[in-house]
């Protein structure tokens, strides 16, 4: 008995979950059966991460720091609920044998819907119209016209799996798609019709820019201040993947000078100002001033009537949401049995 007892509590595993509401933490317990789960409402701090911790795995809202890993020296699989993981310094993981895995598809449908949602919000003045019925029951017409978009040119930027659904929906809308990729899929292209062109191009040609790139140091304040001076006046932007992809300081100038028709975001630079559970500033001084000026910017977004703000929830959908906890089950299970699935593959030698 005692040795059938030690072998079953071998395949146990201390696992920690974050960022985790009431309806995900039963379908994880039913799912992770025979381990043991610790589950935490808020995102990930260094006050709240454990030594005995095996497995973590975390939202988009969490973001683990070297300092945390030094903390959990047991620490062996980081399961992203997500498909991206910028939130994870995945050099430092992986020189400690820390594996990372991730969600590769659970919503290209689901953020695309959503990317679409904006931008239609934002091109027929829905909000705007909403609001002037509710007030006074009066408008102006002029004040809430709109722009069709059908036969208008939409630059996509990034054509993985929801870049891709997001071109087939502008298509069904009659719209001319553009788009740049930094790895070029000509196969899908040809399927979608589509044309890739450069950067600069894009900016220049499109009355639409929607953004669907990870983030990388390729990537990272994409749209910056020589991007903006290459648009179209009256341009409108959308931005459902990472906040980091654009400069938001050169988004507010772009804004003032009139530049900017519409923006649509459902992530930004700083975002954990606007959730339940923001950020503890920390004792750095530069980080400090960091997430101040960040805090500062989504307070001149917010006030700007030009800009629709959502709190990073393009994903959440009761059929997305249900993969992603489905696929994080699997995930973890995989790694109780010896086979790592979706890991985040990292090259040290770029990292040196």
């Amino acid at each position: 008995i005692q040795c059938i007892l030690l072998i079953y509590y071998s395949t146990m595993a201390n696992i920690h979950i974050y960022d985790s509401s009431d309806e995900e933490r039963g379908i994880l317990e039913h799912g992770l059966t025979g381990h043991f789960l610790t589950f935490y409402p808020a995102p990930i701090t260094i006050g709240i991460v454990s030594p005995d911790a095996e497995i973590i795995s975390i939202f988009v809202s969490s973001t683990v720091t070297i300092e945390m890993l030094d903390k959990m020296p047991n620490l062996k699989l980081i399961a992203c609920r997500s498909a991206g993981y910028n939130n994870v310094p995945i050099y430092e993981a992986e020189k400690r044998g820390i594996h990372i895995v991730v969600v590769p598809s659970y919503g290209e449908s689901t953020v695309a819907e959503y990317t679409f949602s904006l931008l239609l919000l934002l091109t027929r003045k829905i909000n705007e119209s909403v609001k002037a019925i509710k007030e006074n029951m009066f408008f102006d017409p002029v004040k809430l016209r709109g722009i069709d978009l059908f036969g208008k040119k939409i630059g996509v930027i990034g054509t993985g799996r929801i870049g891709k659904r997001l071109i087939s929906i502008a298509k069904g809308f009659g719209m001319d798609v553009i788009a740049y990729d930094a790895y070029e899929n000509e196969t899908a292209a040809h399927m979608f019709g589509f044309t890739y062109v450069s950067k600069e191009e894009l900016f220049k040609q499109s009355d639409i820019i929607s953004l669907h790139a990870p983030l990388t140091d390729g990537t990272r304040h994409i749209l910056n201040e020589e991007a903006f001076s290459l648009m179209k006046d009256s341009v409108y932007i959308i931005n459902t993947a990472r906040g980091e992809l654009i400069d938001t300081g050169a988004l507010l100038v772009a804004l003032n000078n009139n530049k900017i028709a519409g923006v649509g975001l459902d992530v930004v630079e700083g975002e954990e100002f606007i959730k339940e559970n923001p950020v503890d500033v920390k004792e750095n001084v530069e980080e400090s001033a960091k997430l101040l000026r960040y805090s500062s910017n989504i307070s001149l977004l917010i006030k700007d009537d030009r800009v629709l703000l959502t709190p990073h929830v393009a994903y959440n959908t009761h059929e997305a949401v249900a993969r992603i906890i489905e696929t994080t089950i699997q995930n973890i299970r995989d790694y109780g049995n010896g086979v790592i699935t979706n890991k985040v593959t990292v090259d040290l030698t770029q990292n040196t």
